[in-house]
């Protein structure tokens, strides 16, 4: 009896290793309050480091596997809100940050968030796209094209009063369509001088 209890046990053991030698194995890790994160996500961003950007109503975080780092918004950009609305990567050279205060972007090298100036003053937008080494960032009746250095190269206007642009898609390789916020569809071709 002994026996046959070592036997259906040793072969019980083979079964669950042989079984388990061919099922991959995936390490979850739940990120909550306990580690820094507040509650309320509103987005989230994977960078080419592996490292989770995680925009929230109260900020800015970042996870490089390991521990939660939080990156303060430029002063100009706090006002009344840390609310972020967005966050992306633009050939994954900087990962941007959308508020309703204007748009930041982080530098690798100072570890920072920087503010995104044009004429002196936050540019606000609430999305931003890019196109090959272009950026596209939509502001009221204006598309802003700017190049890899963040050295601005045109504005392309927009034709209609009071439009902003909600939501860009790339229609082919010199147009997007646009959704603006007057609820229409348009075709806007971004090689405009």
């Amino acid at each position: 009896m002994r026996k046959t209890v070592y036997v259906i046990l040793a072969l019980c053991c083979f079964i669950i290793k042989t079984y388990s030698i061919n099922r991959p194995y995936y390490h979850f890790k739940q990120l909550s309050i306990k580690e820094g994160l507040p509650t309320s996500i509103t987005s989230l961003y994977d960078d080419k480091n592996g490292s989770l950007w995680v925009g929230t109503t109260q900020g800015i975080y970042r996870f490089n596997g390991e521990k939660i780092k939080k990156y303060n918004l430029p002063d100009l950009l706090r006002k009344n809100s840390h609310y972020i609305n967005d966050i992306f990567g633009e050939n994954e050279e900087r990962i941007w940050a959308v508020t309703s205060q204007g748009i930041s972007y982080y530098e690798y090298e100072k570890d920072s968030l920087q503010i995104f100036l044009r004429h002196n003053k936050p540019v606000k937008t609430s999305i931003i796209a890019t196109e090959g080494s272009k950026l596209l960032i939509p502001v009221t009746d204006t598309l802003l094209v700017y190049e890899k250095e963040l050295k601005h190269s045109k504005a392309i206007p927009l034709k209609t009063t009071g439009i902003r642009i909600i939501k860009m898609e790339p229609f082919d390789s010199t147009h997007y369509l646009i959704i603006n916020n007057a609820w229409k569809i348009k075709l806007i071709n971004i090689q405009e001088k």
